[in-house]
């Protein structure tokens, strides 16, 4: 059977139960689009960019944007859409990062002329990030393994399986089976909004920092790093609160023995 729920009363219900489960996800998402707002204020003129000032400024502009999207769906009980969108932002992260202050690498990411693949795969730019950040060995597998592993996580969601699709929008009352469509308000879809949405903010602030640190004055590096430092305590927090909310409704993952750390 078809349950009789309203989109507007299953987004109104996710909302309200998503703010009270993350009482700081709010606050913390105004702070993160104010400090992209004063990034793209401190960037160089037009007439003074060079090729990875150009590309990693289009890449900031799409997840700039992914961030309002993301952060609409999340609290409204898309956590499906919002995990979906996630996993594209992974991949633009992963690109700015990339890239950095190399002409090199975004003049081949510029005049790739294939529309339905990136000239790097997205392994090959997650593991290129930390091994330019100092990572070797063992600790560059490990890590690597671990940042593919939440870009595996998030995409799984868009594969339809229907270990993952079963989990979302239906009840039970009285023995019936029911099912509904629009926001889903239930904990596990609270739980995926939380994580996708903790996940996106790192890999915005990962964006930032970047673009900041290769690309703005000495000033504003100093300045960024800092409110970088304090913004990244905060998340750490609440992804504290994802992980103990994940805990006490007791949800189980559907991707076996993966980690979503």
């Amino acid at each position: 059977m078809e349950a009789s729920l309203s989109i507007n009363s299953l987004e109104l219900e996710a909302q309200k139960n998503f703010i009270l489960a993350f009482p700081q996800m709010d606050a913390f998402r105004a702070e993160a689009t104010e400090l992209g707002e004063k990034l793209l204020k401190s960037q160089p003129p037009l007439t003074k960019i060079s090729p990875s000032d150009i590309a990693t400024r289009f890449l900031f502009m799409r997840i700039f944007t992914d961030c309002f999207a993301i952060s609409t769906l999340a609290f409204r009980g898309y956590s499906l859409q919002a995990a979906t969108l996630a996993a594209s932002s992974f991949e633009s992260a992963f690109t700015i990062m990339y890239i950095g202050a190399n002409d090199e690498k975004a003049t081949q990411w510029l005049k790739h002329p294939e529309p339905f693949k990136n000239p790097v795969s997205v392994y090959d730019r997650v593991q290129g990030v930390w091994q330019n950040d100092g990572y070797t060995g063992d600790d560059l597998v490990n890590i690597t393994k671990m940042w593919y592993g939440i870009y595996d996580t998030l995409c799984s969601v868009k594969h339809i399986t229907a270990t993952i699709q079963t989990n979302f929008n239906f009840m039970i009352s009285d023995n019936d089976l029911g099912f509904y469509y629009g926001a889903d308000p239930s904990p596990r879809s609270l739980w995926l909004s939380g994580y996708a949405l903790t996940h996106f903010f790192r890999l915005f602030l990962f964006s930032i920092k970047t673009i900041a640190l290769c690309h703005s004055d000495i000033h504003s590096q100093q300045e960024f790093k800092l409110k970088y430092d304090e913004m990244d305590f905060k998340l750490s927090e609440l992804v504290d609160s994802v992980n103990n909310y994940q805990k006490e409704n007791d949800l189980k993952l559907w991707l076996g023995e993966k980690s979503t750390t």
